[in-house]
């Protein structure tokens, strides 16, 4: 992979992390709403909504690209490493939080004895947005099993499709964080990274494609605005657009090697939930609640949201380079 593909791999994972602070930052139910702000809101959540699919894209198509070449205990131990041990420790980071959240509430805890609470950590409750972490490292568990099927070239593409089609018949919206439901579009970046591999990543292709790009960007506008419209349209742009943001992003084909804050989107995919409420109330404080800074908040509200996980990744690597790498799972 040459210097300009990579360098595009991380401004674009970048991007997909600012797209998911937003969704779970900027709630209407903070400001007085109309139908343009809502209608505004709900177009701009559609477009970050194909944050996860493209992670989910990215990450098969790494991976299919050379998993021929590494032996099932090396995977295993380095995903526990990368995946599974920080998952453990950012929940338990953000037990005391949640409890004492539902003391406030009179709710009590959320566990009745150990086993629960094992549960509890395991199943993302503390840190729900975790949940994509888990499914991508049950998905690297069964790769020996996905890579046996995807040697059948012509079968593969066919199983993706009796996948997607029984995902529409269970329904569109049901089972969101589980395995089954971003299993098609999963398979097919296994597909394209092990089928496809010197075409998609172009060795020797430096410059963006700017028709494609076009042609990209045209398509997810239609897409955008069938999904604003049912919940089967949000499925099926959830689908497709890994592909299309794919494309767009040749806009980050550049020589220039990104900087560290660009390279720490772990950290603030598995932070953010610490540090919304103060994002959301350092907004409110200068803004307000009215029309004007509702549709603004769906930038405003994600910036001050990453600006504050920016100076705490910095502070905390600068002072506990260690821990922070493990809670990061050696990305730092």
């Amino acid at each position: 992979m040459n210097k300009k593909v990579s360098n595009k791999i991380t401004y674009l994972n970048f991007v997909l992390a600012f797209m998911i602070l937003n969704l779970h930052s900027a709630y209407m139910s903070l400001f007085k709403t109309t139908d343009i702000v809502l209608l505004v809101n709900q177009i701009v959540r559609v477009i970050c909504n194909m944050a996860v699919p493209t992670f989910f894209y990215v990450s098969a198509m790494l991976f299919y690209r050379s998993c021929e070449k590494k032996k099932y205990i090396d995977v295993i131990r380095k995903k526990i490493k990368t995946l599974l041990l920080p998952y453990i420790c950012w929940n338990i980071v953000c037990l005391p939080l949640k409890e004492f959240k539902n003391y406030k509430s009179g709710l009590g805890f959320s566990f009745t004895s150990p086993l629960e609470l094992l549960g509890n950590i395991f199943s993302s409750s503390y840190d729900p947005v975790l949940w994509f972490i888990r499914v991508l490292f049950i998905y690297f568990l069964f790769y020996p099993v996905n890579l046996f099927i995807l040697k059948k070239k012509r079968l593969y593409p066919w199983i993706i499709a009796l996948i997607f089609v029984i995902n529409i018949i269970i329904g569109p919206t049901v089972g969101y964080a589980t395995c089954r439901y971003w299993l098609p579009v999963y398979m097919v970046g296994s597909y394209i990274g092990y089928w496809y591999n010197d075409k998609v990543f172009e060795q020797n292709r430096v410059n963006p494609r700017y028709l494609w790009i076009g042609l990209a960007i045209i398509i997810q506008i239609i897409l955008v605005f069938w999904a604003v419209q049912n919940s089967y349209g949000l499925f099926i742009c959830r689908m497709v657009s890994p592909i299309l943001y794919w494309i767009i992003a040749d806009i980050f084909l550049i020589s220039k090697s990104p900087k560290w804050v660009f390279k720490q989107t772990f950290f603030y995919y598995c932070a953010q939930m610490i540090f919304s409420i103060v994002a959301q109330k350092i907004y409110l404080f200068v803004f307000g609640k009215g029309v004007v800074s509702a549709i603004l908040s769906n930038v405003g509200i994600p910036i001050i949201l990453l600006g504050i996980l920016v100076i705490v990744a910095f502070l905390f690597n600068k002072t506990m380079p260690r821990i922070y790498g493990f809670m990061t799972g050696g990305r730092a």
